[in-house]
């Protein structure tokens, strides 16, 4: 899979990196891998920082879109609480993003999206950082 997180236990929590081809199933797995690590307790002002910077996102549309929207919604109770700053610096990272920005439910967790990483950091209030406390490599979580 195109798309690897890692975990820490300080500043920003997930730091998430997708970069070749990315396909509607990617976002989807990454999104189900990524959950079923969290502790739904320990989410409460969990920060979260994705780079959109070096992929090339392939077969989105507005459907795609809404079934991302659809599943993010599905895990609102894992959110709640939560900020997301995505760093799309091309225009179609970028457009999808705020397409997704446009019909989520703004009500759960606060998601913006940014053209560098120093923007995104900033609006977080936190840098990258922390003791490493899993990550994923090619779809699969795995606790260090």
């Amino acid at each position: 899979m195109p798309i690897s997180f890692t975990r820490y236990d300080s500043g920003v929590h997930t730091h998430t990196v997708l970069e070749g081809v990315i396909e509607l199933q990617d976002i989807l797995g990454y999104l189900e891998d990524l959950t079923a690590l969290i502790d739904k307790d320990s989410m409460e002002n969990e920060l979260a920082l994705i780079e959109v910077r070096d992929a090339k996102l392939r077969g989105f549309d507005f459907r795609s879109v809404r079934r991302i929207a659809e599943l993010s919604e599905s895990k609102a109770d894992l959110l709640k609480g939560t900020r997301t700053a995505v760093v799309a610096d091309g225009r179609l990272a970028f457009g999808l993003v705020r397409m997704y920005i446009s019909i989520r439910d703004p009500r759960n967790y606060d998601f913006r999206v940014f053209k560098s990483i120093a923007e995104a950091t900033a609006w977080l209030g936190e840098e990258i950082g922390g003791d490493v406390v899993a990550t994923s490599r090619a779809g699969r979580a795995e606790d260090r």
